[in-house]
């Protein structure tokens, strides 16, 4: 086992006893030998999201029943994203259009969800695009651009919030909402 793979062990470990219901690959994941991935995720025995993503173990959202209000989570991946890689690893990542696939599958779940979070590997300025082109998504939190703002942005109704870098910001999102039941507060930590 070469040093990398022993990190990447030791970073799925960590994964598996943080309390997360869903993840999304990044570039950089995405780039890992195929198999050696489909065993980190193994490990950190969590379900990946991504809704414009072609792969298999990937589902393309996920709802999650928090005190009553069913919150669907999406993921997605802008092809700008892997746009400085080599061809040789572009072509084994197979993404499809990010705006229409979160509009498909908003309209899936429209009757199955009260909220819809996107997590996006996109950078800040691509979520914004995103939350203009998008009526119904209610939060993106976003990530890639190692952006860090003070206070969710909100773009045509969509609150954005960015996950900064290498962990240093770790936050709390208090979210209400007519459609989350009576303005009922939902803890999406």
């Amino acid at each position: 086992m070469n040093h990398r793979s022993y990190k990447d062990c030791l970073m799925a470990e960590a994964y598996k006893i943080l309390p997360y219901d869903v993840i999304l690959y990044g570039d950089q994941e995405l780039t890992m030998d195929p198999k050696a991935l489909d065993n980190l995720t193994d490990q950190m025995a969590v379900s990946v999201v991504s809704t414009n993503l072609k792969r298999k173990g990937v589902v393309p959202s996920k709802i999650i029943n928090r005190g009553g209000v069913k919150v669907a989570v999406l993921g997605v991946m802008d092809e700008y994203a892997v746009k400085y890689y080599p061809e040789e690893i572009k072509e084994k990542i197979e993404l499809l259009d990010p705006v229409e696939s979160i509009k498909n599958e908003i309209d899936r779940l429209s009757n199955k969800a009260d909220i819809f979070v996107l997590l996006s590997h996109n950078g800040f300025d691509i979520d914004q695009n995103i939350a203009q082109k998008i009526d119904g998504l209610d939060i993106i939190v976003g990530s890639h651009s190692q952006s860090s703002i003070e206070s969710p942005e909100e773009v045509n109704g969509t609150l954005i919030v960015q996950a900064g870098k290498a962990g240093y910001y770790i936050g709390c999102l208090l979210y209400t909402s007519d459609a989350a039941d009576e303005k009922r507060g939902v803890d999406l930590g």
